[in-house]
């Protein structure tokens, strides 16, 4: 079975553009689920930021700009790090490496806090569930996941409310295996440089870890999202080569089954999963190279319909991925 190349989720994660004004605790940016799009043009050293709130059937029934920010600040991270039910918003500033979070209700700031400054040899590479593998998203607080590119260590801030309440370290692997990322289920993944892959799965400290087996670096991870809506984790995979996409469903370490989804031209990416019906399983975002947004929606591992979802031209970017 093929298996795919690596998208770094340092990268996927790292949306341009973060907060109004001359901090990073600006009311400019409402952010409150949805698909969040920002400008890659900057303006005046600033970048535009605006929403798409998602509805039945995948509908876009609001959206707006929602100010612009310092082009210093970087957008790192989504998710309801304080478990009110809302999508938070995880900020980097990339002169001082100073970390802060806004606390979001819908389209309000509720409250902002610094985390204080990381040096820049430490990245972000997830703010998924990482303490309680089995919990529902919300249900615990959130937890951010970082890696030393200089060291290769692991470590994992677990939040309290507001602030970090404690932090984890879960070893340094050799350089020559690259973080891919979480998948917001406790799990981590990895590949070494001859595409090996493996998993550790994280309930607050690493409990278990796991070999997925050799992948041709033709196919690359896309993204990971719960598909066939089981209640497990899957990862979405795409063949550079061909534009093939496809799906392992897996249960814990096991690939459970795999779904073939067909090919589909190489001017179009992939840019984010995520549940954008409402119906509890993923759905798949793509963007072409002249800004087309279209939806895929899945059931069972198959895509059951899709969606023109309009076109945001080649100066917006989508800034969230995999934003469950």
């Amino acid at each position: 079975m093929w298996t795919p190349a690596y998208i770094p989720l340092a990268t996927q994660h790292n949306f341009w553009g973060p907060c109004t004004g001359s901090s990073p605790f600006g009311s400019g940016i409402a952010f409150g689920g949805g698909v969040p799009i920002g400008s890659a043009k900057p303006v005046g050293g600033s970048a535009l930021f605006a929403l798409w709130q998602m509805g039945p059937g995948g509908s876009i029934v609001n959206s707006q700009v929602l100010g612009s920010v310092p082009s210093n600040w970087s957008l790192i991270g989504q998710r309801d790090f304080d478990g009110d039910g809302y999508a938070d918003l995880l900020w980097r500033d990339s002169n001082t490496g100073t970390v802060a979070i806004w606390f979001m209700n819908g389209f309000q700031v509720t409250s902002t806090v610094s985390l204080g400054a990381v040096p820049s040899n430490w990245s972000v590479y997830g703010t998924g569930n990482l303490d309680g593998a089995l919990a529902p998203q919300g249900s615990l607080p959130g937890a951010i996941l970082w890696r030393d590119s200089i060291t290769g260590t692991v470590a994992v801030w677990y939040l309290g409310g507001t602030s970090v309440s404690s932090t984890v370290n879960l070893g340094a692997p050799p350089l020559t295996w690259t973080l891919i990322g979480d998948d917001n289920k406790g799990d981590i993944f990895w590949h070494d440089n001859s595409y090996n892959y493996a998993m550790w799965q994280v309930s607050g400290a690493l409990v278990a870890s796991a070999g997925l087996g050799n992948v041709p670096s033709n196919w690359m991870i896309q993204g990971f999202g719960d598909f066939y809506g089981d209640g497990d984790i899957d990862i979405l995979w795409r063949d550079s080569n061909t534009g093939a996409v496809a799906i392992w469903n897996l249960n814990g370490t096991q690939i459970k089954s795999t779904t073939t989804l067909g090919a589909v031209p190489n001017t179009w990416n992939v840019v984010q999963t995520g549940d954008y019906n409402g119906d509890g399983t993923s759905d798949i975002l793509w963007q072409d190279n002249s800004g087309n947004l279209a939806i895929w929606f899945l059931s069972a591992g198959q895509v059951s319909s899709s969606v023109n979802a309009g076109n945001i031209g080649m100066n917006w970017t989508v800034q969230s991925a995999n934003s469950e």
